[in-house]
């Protein structure tokens, strides 16, 4: 079955062209999702790029979601499946990028991706600093007003050790749909590659951009040397423990160490 209560609400189907995706936070399920709305017909052309990511996961697609469906359409869908007639996917991504994306873009003071999970980031900062009592009584909003944010080092050990719920630092495997074998398994980083066969195989079209196009090497982007530096300065306890607990995740693709020269490439293509 390609639907199960696992996808949660990162299941996604689209009917009008028989695809079932799992968007994983922090994997590219924004571009994805967006490519396969337009792939259906439903993405405004007219619709600005700041504006993307607000549309497709606002209440517009809130019908895509597997979560919202009926019990009988899940059962169709499954049928369909069965039949061999759903194209399901999922796209991964190299943990320690995912690790670092996820701090620069929701916790970190970086004026480009701004801290929008401002509670979660003064939760931690209020439990790292208990000997601030100033931060105490700061809202969210105020905190980061006065510049209180946590390091990377600090966000990390506060992962490792409160094992966060939170959706964009969970496990990638936690996110995959039970009992399920997908059409097609893709890595973030070889995304407009993926694109590019995926959308010739469904005989369908996309002009979404993807994170990474033809011309560009992920090993030498500007993302990648930042995780790098970020990742160094973490001492090895902390590395180990983080490979140990996301272990699974690496296993994925074979996903490389961020020591490796082919990082932050799968080492399975």
């Amino acid at each position: 079955a390609v639907v199960s209560t696992q996808s949660g609400h990162y299941g996604r189907g689209f009917d009008n062209i028989n695809v079932v995706y799992t968007g994983i936070p922090k994997s590219g399920c924004s571009n994805w999702i967006s490519s396969f709305v337009e792939a259906a017909g439903r993405l405004p052309p007219q619709l600005k790029e700041k504006d993307a990511v607000t549309y497709i996961h606002g209440k517009i697609t809130s019908k895509d979601r597997l979560i919202h469906r009926s019990l009988e359409n899940l059962q169709e869908l499954n049928k369909l499946d069965e039949k061999g007639k759903i194209f399901s996917m999922i796209v991964l991504r190299n943990p320690w990028t995912r690790l670092v994306s996820g701090y620069r873009d929701k916790i970190s003071d970086e004026s480009k991706t701004g801290p929008s999970l401002k509670a979660l980031s003064l939760h931690i900062y209020q439990k790292l600093h208990p000997g601030d009592p100033g931060a105490m009584e700061l809202t969210p909003k105020e905190s980061h007003n006065d510049g209180l944010f946590v390091s990377f080092a600090e966000f990390v050990a506060f992962l490792l050790e409160s094992r966060s719920s939170n959706v964009h630092f969970k496990p990638q495997t936690e996110f995959l749909c039970a009992h399920s074998d997908y059409s097609y398994v893709g890595a973030l980083e070889l995304s407009d590659y993926h694109a590019r066969e995926v959308f010739s195989l469904l005989k369908l079209n996309s002009s979404v951009t993807q994170p990474y196009d033809q011309s560009s090497d992920p090993r030498l982007s500007h993302t990648t040397e930042v995780a790098k530096a970020l990742l160094s300065s973490l001492p090895q306890t902390v590395i180990d423990k983080f490979y140990e607990r996301y272990k699974a995740d690496f296993l994925l693709l074979n996903y490389s160490n961020f020591t490796d020269p082919n990082f932050p490439l799968p080492l399975v293509r």
